[in-house]
């Protein structure tokens, strides 16, 4: 099973990841070293695609996996439902929106950029919202 968590900042996304009993991948993770968040805008396509190469591997050793990433733009998706399909694997859309502090202390300018590119999901995708 693949379940990606999508949301803005502050939403809930890694709170609701950790809820479930297996794999928990997400792009920020590849800017902890030595326990400590250290964020750089420059490598924030590496990160995705080490959250992508990461998730392929554990779908591809028959894992359960959640990716928690903020996936503001559809085609953001795409990537891990060809994934999914490309394993035979069942995969679950899920929304966090709640409205929490962002933990990564993101300024008020980006999060309103971030809300302005958000898409919203067809009705025909599996989805579920969690607040």
């Amino acid at each position: 099973m693949l379940r990606l968590i999508r949301g803005l900042p502050g939403s809930g996304k890694t709170t609701l990841a950790k809820q479930y009993n297996c794999l928990h991948l997400e792009a920020d993770m590849y800017f902890i070293k030595n326990e400590h968040y250290n964020f750089d805008k420059h490598q924030l396509q590496k990160a995705h695609q080490w959250c992508l190469s990461q998730t392929e591997i554990a779908l591809k050793n028959n894992m359960d996996v959640v990716v928690s990433n903020t996936f503001v733009q559809l085609w953001e998706l795409e990537r891990y439902i060809k994934l999914a399909n490309h394993f035979n694997v069942s995969y679950k859309i899920i929304e966090a929106t709640g409205n929490y502090p962002n933990s990564h202390n993101i300024p008020e300018a980006k999060l309103i950029q971030l809300k302005n590119k958000w898409q919203q999901l067809p009705h025909s995708a599996v989805k579920d919202n969690y607040s």
